[in-house]
């Protein structure tokens, strides 16, 4: 896919009103900052990551594909760079825009409302969502809507952050998961301590956990759960290129042969297992 100039200045133009309305470069762009943030969308850093993840839990070649909340379409891009069947859905009409200018099929993108999906129920085989489930403004609504529009034996892969895990990733600060999640007036403070802009935390839903998920679910229909958090984080752990901090990379790449490393590994692999302190969350959703 060819990108022009004009395309790169409407990315760098929504990125720059979302860091406006949040005060936070970090907030928005993450560690590498703008630029970085910026190329990364061109280069569909992300919809890669999603087909990765998609073709490790079901064969996704001649499936019709939804992606619910799809940002700037890097995911739909991606879809259509692997000839695959798929649609975006979105609602915000900046990033909709952007979205057409970047496909190839501007039908396959679709702005929505925050009502809910125009879709007939069961018309999807596979459903994806990255990161927005925290943004919506009802949680429920949006899970009961996108199992609504899967068929039966279909699979809705959700990621989403998990505020049971000590570490809030818009802001790139550790926090108190069993406390500031009840009052946002007190980790605004803690925020300010920190000296980050705090207006992007009345937009982030902090009471997304596995449990979450799990609880709404059982309100909304049958279905089974597949939680592939665990050996994602286990494989950037084992894998010192995937580990952001170089001081830990370094470490491990010279010592993960050492027993006792892989015995702390492993020791350290079942206790996050166990109390489902992950980070991100990575759930297989299978409609029965």
């Amino acid at each position: 896919m060819i990108i022009d100039q004009e395309l790169t200045k409407k990315i760098e133009a929504y990125c720059d009103s979302y860091i406006e309305g949040s005060g936070s470069i970090a907030a928005v762009c993450g560690a590498g900052g703008k630029d970085r943030h910026v190329q990364a969308i061109i280069d569909n850093y992300v919809g890669k990551i999603l087909i990765r993840l998609l073709k490790r839990i079901d064969k996704i070649s001649n499936k019709k594909i939804l992606d619910y909340g799809c940002g700037l379409g890097g995911s739909i891009v991606a879809f259509e760079e692997e000839g695959f069947n798929a649609i975006g859905a979105e609602v915000d009409a900046k990033a909709v825009e952007i979205c057409k200018m970047r496909v190839k099929n501007i039908q396959n993108i679709i702005q929505i409302s925050e009502n809910g999906l125009p879709f007939k129920d069961a018309s999807f085989d596979i459903v994806t969502s990255q990161l927005v489930i925290e943004h919506t403004k009802d949680p429920n609504k949006y899970l009961f809507e996108a199992l609504r529009v899967l068929k039966p034996g279909g699979k809705f892969l959700l990621i989403a952050p998990n505020y049971l895990f000590p570490w809030e990733g818009h802001y790139r600060v550790f926090w108190l998961p069993y406390l500031f999640p009840v009052s946002k007036r007190l980790f605004k403070v803690y925020l300010k301590l920190r000296g980050r802009d705090s207006r992007l935390i009345d937009y982030v839903n902090l009471k997304i956990t596995p449990g979450y998920i799990k609880k709404t679910l059982r309100g909304i229909g049958s279905f089974t759960i597949e939680d592939m958090s665990v050996d994602i984080f286990k494989e950037k752990l084992t894998s010192p290129k995937e580990i952001p901090l170089p001081m830990v990379a370094n470490f491990f790449s010279k010592t993960r042969t050492n027993p006792l490393v892989k015995l702390f590994i492993s020791f350290f692999i079942a206790t996050i297992k166990i109390s489902k302190l992950y980070y991100p969350m990575i759930l297989v959703i299978n409609k029965t």
